[in-house]
């Protein structure tokens, strides 16, 4: 939490607490990437190589497919909100529709799913196991 005067910004108004805000990930456009420390005042040395491998994927991403990358990602996001709140209409005891959005809106999103993979994290993510993709198994 910090001392009282490290909760407010400089012109007075109080900061926000973005590590409470499972929204507050990192973003990459371009090949800018910000928010890397998500929300901190600096970026946790633990998450220095996931932030470079996955987020340095999106950059990669995003410079082979140009607008098809930006096109997909927002219409992707759409199409998951709209497939999470038909979900948790149709599916008795459904989590909150707030983790089934996140995660067909932002972890099946095939970009996220292959940044995931690569840094194998895909696993170990808090995607809600209800609409999470699973790998193929091995035949």
């Amino acid at each position: 939490m910090g001392s009282p005067r490290d909760q407010v910004s400089a012109c007075g108004k109080p900061k926000p607490d973005l590590t409470s805000d499972p929204f507050a990930y990192p973003l990459t456009h371009g090949n800018v990437i910000s928010n890397a420390a998500t929300g901190r005042d600096t970026l946790a040395d633990d998450r220095i190589g996931f932030i470079d491998r996955h987020e340095g994927l999106h950059v990669w991403q995003n410079r082979i497919f140009g607008p098809v990358y930006q096109g997909v990602y927002v219409g992707w996001f759409l199409l998951g909100a709209v497939a999470a709140v038909i979900t948790k209409a149709v599916r008795r005891g459904a989590p909150p529709l707030r983790r089934l959005v996140e995660t067909a809106a932002y972890y099946d999103n095939p970009f996220e799913y292959w940044a995931y993979r690569r840094d194998d994290h895909w696993e170990t993510s808090s995607a809600e196991s209800m609409l999470k993709w699973r790998p193929k198994a091995p035949s």
